[in-house]
């Protein structure tokens, strides 16, 4: 089960580890770093740009 409302944070539950894919799992946390990476570098992008006017 997932929750969260918040835009970064979210919970995974699992009832028991057997309802576990480990290379799902791996895959959803690579993607979620990768999207973490590209926020941060858009937020930057966007301050560098409003500093240079």
């Amino acid at each position: 089960m997932l929750q969260g409302s918040g835009k970064i944070v979210r919970h995974l539950y699992f009832k028991s580890l057997d309802e576990v894919d480990e290379s799902l799992l791996r895959e959803m946390i690579e993607e979620s770093f990768i999207l973490g990476m590209k926020a941060f570098e858009m937020k930057n992008l966007k301050m560098q740009l409003h500093s240079s006017c």
